[in-house]
C-alpha cells in the first residue's frame, strides 16, 4: 500500500518548535523559518528523514500519489525558495510581527487538514491548495 500514499512534512517539528532562527546570532527577535515538503510514498521508511531532519512532523494521506501537484501549485509556481541542498523542500518564513508562533499554529492546522483531502479529487485539491495559499501568503517567501 505504500505506493498509494503521499505526505506533508514540516521541519523542524511544529508540535514543539517555533521554527529555526536563520539569521546570524545577535539579531534581536530574528525571523524564523520552517521547511515544508509534499512527497509520494511512505515517509516512515527507516532513515528516510530521521538522518537529516531529527525534528519534523509528517502526516500521511492514503488517497493516492499527487505530491508534485501540491509542490508546484503551493510553492514552485509562487516563487518560494528551495532549501539549500534539499531538493523539494521549500522555505516558509514566519511573517506575523508581534504574534510569535503564528506560522507554527497555521502549519499544524494544515497538517491536520491534509489528512482529509482526497488527493485524486481535483476540487478537493484546489480547495486545499487555496487554503494553503491563504495561510502561507507570498510574503512568507523571504525573511524581510
Amino acid at each position: 500500500m505504500a505506493a498509494n500514499m503521499c505526505y506533508m512534512i514540516v521541519t523542524p517539528d511544529v508540535e514543539d518548535c517555533a521554527g529555526i532562527a536563520a539569521i546570524p546570532p545577535g539579531v534581536l527577535n530574528p525571523p524564523r523559518q520552517y521547511m515544508v515538503k509534499f512527497g509520494d510514498g511512505d515517509p516512515n521508511v527507516p532513515g528516510r528523514y530521521q538522518t537529516h531532519n531529527p525534528s519534523y512532523t509528517v502526516n500521511v494521506n492514503r488517497t493516492g500519489q499527487n505530491a508534485k501537484t501540491f509542490q508546484q501549485r503551493v510553492f514552485a509556481n509562487r516563487g518560494f525558495a528551495q532549501a539549500p541542498r534539499a531538493l523539494e523542500w521549500y522555505i516558509v518564513w514566519e511573517r506575523t510581527p508581534g504574534v510569535p508562533g503564528h506560522m507554527r499554529l497555521q502549519l499544524l492546522q494544515l497538517l491536520t487538514d491534509w489528512l482529509t483531502v482526497d488527493t485524486t479529487n481535483a476540487a478537493q485539491v484546489t480547495t486545499f491548495v487555496n487554503k494553503v495559499i491563504a495561510v502561507i501568503p507570498d510574503i512568507c517567501r523571504t525573511p524581510n
